[in-house]
C-alpha cells in the first residue's frame, strides 16, 4: 500500500503543503472553510500525523533521544536493575512533563564495531530527534567520534558524568569524591581486609585505591567474583570463601542491587551487621534509603540530576549559543550504625 504524504493531503484538499503543515502544528492562521477542507482529506487517507512528519515540514520533532549503552556483551539488563539509571530517566520525564516533548529510548548495537559510527547519529542524520540525552558516556572511538559530529553540527546533547570537553553541557555527582568517602568511613573505623562488590573495572575506583594506599599501608581490597552474583548458592559460598580465607571485615559496594543481595546472603550465613561484618553503600533515591534503612550509604541524588539534564538540553534546544556548564551535585552520606570499629 502506497504511503500517503502531507503532499496528498495537501493535492486532495486543494492547498498548499505550508497550509497543511500550519494545520499539523496548529500553528493558526488557517481559514476555518479551509482547515475543514485539510481534516477532511486525512480522514479520507486515515492519515495519522506523527513527529517525523512534523519534522520534515516544520523542523522539530518534539522528541528527545534518550541514549543508554550495552555493556560489553551487547545486553541492557542494568538499564532495568540499576537504581542510578532508572532515578535518572525518572528525573528526566519528570522535566519533560507539560513540555510537548516525548521521549524515544535508543540504543547502541551499531556502536563499537570495527569501522563503525555511532548509532545514536542515524536519529540526527534523520531528523528524529530534537536533541540527545546521554545517561552515560563511554571511552568508546566510535561513541566519542559520534560526540564530535554533534559538537561540529551544533547538535544539543547533555550527559551524566564527569566533563569530557569544555563546550558541552553536563550533570556530574563527582563519583571519586563520594567513593573515597565511604572507603576513608570504613578505614577510619579499624577495617583493612575489604570486600568491594560494585564495577570492578571502574578506573575511577583504581585511582582512589591507589591514593588511599599511600595512608593505609595495610590495606587489602578484595573484588568480588561477579559470576558469584548469578544465583544465591554461588554467592553465599563466595561470601564464606572471602570471611574465611580472606579475613573480611567490611564490604561495600556503589551497586545498589549488589548491597541488597549481600544483605540477604549475610542473613542466611547467621552473620549479623555490623556486629560480625560492617557494609555501606551508595543509593540513589530516598525510596532506597528507606529500604536499607541500617545501612550506612551516599545518596547519589539521580532523581535530581534527570531533571537538570532536561533542563539544560531544553535550554540549548531553545537557545543553541547557550553557555556550556558543568552542573555539580554532591552526594550526602548518612551514617546509620552499619560500620563498627575493629583493633588494628
Amino acid at each position: 500500500m502506497t504511503q500517503i504524504s502531507i503532499k496528498d493531503i495537501a493535492k486532495r484538499a486543494d492547498v498548499s503543503i505550508a497550509t497543511v503543515s500550519r494545520v499539523l502544528n496548529n500553528k493558526g492562521n488557517v481559514k476555518p472553510a479551509t482547515l475543514v477542507r485539510v481534516r477532511e482529506a486525512m480522514d479520507f487517507y486515515h492519515y495519522e500525523p506523527n513527529q517525523n512528519a512534523r519534522a520534515l515540514v516544520g523542523g522539530t520533532t518534539q522528541t528527545i533521544g534518550l541514549f543508554y549503552p550495552a555493556d560489553k556483551a551487547g545486553n541492557y539488563s542494568n538499564l532495568f536493575s540499576e537504581g542510578y539509571t532508572l532515578e535518572l530517566m525518572r528525573g528526566v520525564t519528570d522535566q519533560l512533563n507539560g513540555t510537548g516533548y516525548s521521549l524515544y529510548l535508543i540504543n547502541d548495537t551499531e556502536t563499537g564495531s570495527a569501522g563503525s559510527k555511532a548509532g545514536f547519529l542515524k536519529y540526527v542524520e534523520q531528523n528524529r530527534v530534537d536533541g540527545l540525552i546521554f545517561l552515560h558516556v563511554n571511552g568508546d572511538k566510535a561513541f566519542q567520534a559520534g560526540l564530535d559530529s554533534l559538537r561540529s553540527a551544533r547538535f544539543p546533547f547533555t550527559y551524566a558524568g564527569e566533563r569530557i570537553n569544555s563546550g558541552d553541557i553536563n550533570v556530574y555527582a563527582h563519583y571519586t569524591e563520594y567513593m573515597r568517602n565511604i572507603l576513608l568511613q570504613l578505614l577510619e573505623a579499624g577495617h583493612r581486609q575489604i570486600l568491594y562488590t560494585g564495577i570492578s573495572s571502574d578506573i575511577r575506583l583504581s585511582g582512589i585505591l591507589k591514593e588511599l594506599k599511600k595512608h593505609y599501608s595495610d590495606m587489602e581490597i578484595t573484588f568480588a567474583d561477579h559470576a558469584a552474583f548469578t544465583s544465591d548458592s554461588m554467592l553465599k559460598a563466595s561470601i564464606e570463601k572471602n570471611i574465611h580465607k580472606n579475613r573480611i571485615t567490611a564490604s561495600f559496594s556503589d551497586l545498589y542491587i549488589n548491597t541488597v543481595r549481600l544483605l540477604y546472603s549475610f542473613a542466611s550465613l547467621g552473620l549479623a551487621v555490623p556486629g560480625d561484618i560492617s557494609v555501606a553503600g551508595v543509593v540513589h533515591s530516598q525510596e532506597q534509603l528507606a529500604l536499607t534503612a541500617n545501612i550506612s550509604s551516599a545518596l547519589v541524588p539521580s532523581r535530581e540530576m534527570g531533571r537538570e539534564l532536561a533542563r539544560l538540553l531544553l535550554e540549548r534546544i531553545k537557545d543553541p549559543d547557550s553557555a556550556p556548564r558543568q552542573a555539580d551535585f554532591h552526594p550526602v552520606f548518612y551514617d546509620r550504625g552499619s560500620i563498627s570499629s575493629v583493633k588494628v
